[in-house]
């Protein structure tokens, strides 16, 4: 699973005007996080077409860049995030980013971003 990045000028109706272009195309923003760093925004986003919604963004003039993430699924209870970032560390792997998707079936949906993906899937094959 890829996130997209959006880096703009921060303005107002800057949201409105992305997901406008993603739903007037029929794709859908299945998790969104918004952050403003001085004049800018900074718009990670996970779409159900991501590399048709980057080329459209892209189109539109604003710099997207992409990223892998692995898509997690936790226990919905005290300490099962906390287990899953302290398995991460114990290997070395720092986390770059997490995005909380959803809730589905008891499980939170995080999108999670790491120094080293391939050995992450490894040791948390049972969170895939």
């Amino acid at each position: 699973m890829r996130e997209l990045i959006i880096v703009a000028r921060d303005k107002v109706g800057l949201l409105a005007h992305i997901s406008k272009i993603l739903a007037c195309n029929s794709i859908n923003i299945d998790s969104v996080s918004v952050e403003t760093i001085g004049k800018d925004a900074m718009i990670h986003l996970v779409a159900s077409r991501e590399k048709e919604a980057m080329k459209l963004l892209e189109e539109a003039g604003f710099k997207v860049t992409g990223s892998d993430v692995i898509l997690l699924k936790i226990e919905d209870h005290p300490g099962e995030l906390a287990k899953v970032a302290l398995t991460l560390a114990e290997a070395g792997i720092n986390i770059r980013s997490v995005l909380f998707m959803r809730k589905e079936n008891n499980k939170g949906l995080f999108a999670v971003k790491v120094t080293k993906p391939e050995k992450a899937v490894e040791i948390l094959k049972d969170y895939l």
